[in-house]
């Protein structure tokens, strides 16, 4: 079963702000690292992340080094330009390096996913790779990467590659890359793309007749969780984008009054922090208090609630 490492590019709720409202490039990756995540999976995958939460910091560096516990590295982000009509698929693969094959595998997968990427996305493409200006590794050659990820990677003997999925600096990238439709596309790609590369055939599940959407609910919250099951007490696999989304079941569960279950089959929110679309919001689980409220960056979207 191969591995894959997945990083998320950069720490923190709102590192490196795009062209539009509500676009971080931090927040964003990590929301999609979970989502390919999970495509990976369902291809028969193993997938280690780099960091435990989108809070955690790490060096670079040392992220790089993580690679040793898979296959591949992939560094998950979005570019950024002067020019906001920049719309172009960008991969960074590995210096060339005669003591392994990494510096191989990492530019074939680069050229592989940066087509896909570009294809899914409407975009241009790029692949290139860039050397440190002095000896990194002290080995007394220059041919050292630029990039600490790819260079950590290297140290560890293992490909990596920097994926960016265009310009946040552009609009309509950032409206692209916030639609969660999107974000689900996109990593059912790559992740073929990288069953392909790897030799694995994907499972061919029976076909489930879809369950009825009941409503739609507007999410305004800032990384709301998706949870597997209903309640607080299930694993947290994913946040859901603001905006507009399908409910096919509701349930009770621990942390909210009612759970909502996604039409795109993700997994369960919590609906007290959500409002019918059209409706009125739900009423919040703890029906009086007294004191002051202090919003968090915590709340999850969790498969279940």
């Amino acid at each position: 079963m191969p591995t894959i490492v997945l990083d998320a590019g950069h720490t923190g709720y709102t590192w490196n702000k795009g062209a539009i409202t509500g676009y971080y490039e931090s927040a964003v990756m990590w929301e999609y690292s979970k989502v390919l995540g999970l495509a990976l999976i369902a291809r028969g995958f193993k997938v280690v992340y780099t960091r435990p939460s989108i809070e955690t910091k790490m060096d670079v560096t040392v992220r790089g080094k993580k690679a040793k516990e898979g296959d591949l590295l992939l560094s998950l982000h979005s570019n950024s330009t002067d020019n906001t009509t920049t719309r172009r698929a960008v991969a960074i693969y590995q210096t060339d390096d005669s003591q392994g094959t990494w510096d191989t595998v990492s530019k074939a997968v680069a050229n592989k996913l940066t087509a896909v990427i570009a294809d899914v996305m409407g975009v241009t493409w790029q692949t290139y790779s860039k050397k440190a200006g002095g000896d990194r590794d002290g080995d007394g050659k220059k041919d050292d990467n630029y990039y600490g990820v790819l260079h950590g990677a290297r140290m560890v003997k293992k490909p990596a590659v920097i994926l960016e999925h265009s310009f946040h600096s552009n609009p309509e990238t950032c409206r692209w890359l916030m639609n969660n439709a999107n974000q689900v596309k996109l990593a059912e790609a790559t992740a073929d793309a990288l069953a392909d590369y790897f030799g694995l055939v994907e499972e061919k599940l029976p076909t489930k007749e879809p369950e009825k959407e009941l409503y739609k609910v507007k999410v305004s919250v800032v990384d709301l969780r998706i949870r597997k099951e209903p309640g607080t007490d299930s694993t947290a696999i994913g946040y859901i984008q603001t905006g507009t989304h399908g409910i096919v079941a509701e349930a009770t569960g621990k942390g909210a009054k009612k759970w909502g279950k996604l039409a795109d089959g993700r997994g369960w929110i919590a609906l007290d922090y959500t409002t019918k679309a059209g409706g009125e919001p739900e009423k919040p689980v703890f029906q009086s208090y007294t004191g002051t409220v202090k919003p968090t960056n915590g709340l999850n979207v969790r498969a279940g609630a």
